[in-house]
């Protein structure tokens, strides 16, 4: 590097009245979290509100495994996959072992749209 000239700008860190500001990584993560300001830079960089966690209604709670982007990943892109989701919380999330289906089960979900898949 050639009269302190960088190849790029802000290069490795970001520049502030022409001082470098080392340590702003950690500014991403302070008003997500809550945290304290931090005492690596001499100043705040951003103006805007800090949001609470808002209180959630104790009888409409429903757990992760029925969240809908859960669901979504978690099953083929033209229906419902009760199979895999078993499978995934079984060896995720119970630590478990499925062991492989034996040759004279028939392992095909039912195709009738008027029964559940219980």
């Amino acid at each position: 590097l050639q009269d302190g000239i960088t190849p790029f700008p802000g290069w490795p860190y970001g520049r502030v009245d022409g001082k470098p500001i080392r340590g702003q990584g950690d500014l991403l993560y302070i008003g997500a979290y809550n945290l304290p300001p931090s005492g690596s830079v001499d100043r705040q960089l951003w103006d805007w509100p800090i949001e609470q966690p808002f209180e959630l209604p104790a009888d409409q709670r429903a757990g992760l495994l029925t969240h809908p982007a859960w669901l979504a990943a978690h099953s083929v892109n033209d229906g419902n996959d009760p199979i895999r989701r078993g499978r995934w919380i079984r060896e995720k999330l119970l630590a478990g072992v499925v062991q492989d289906v034996p040759p004279d089960v028939d392992a095909n979900v039912p195709n009738d749209p008027h029964k559940t898949l219980r």
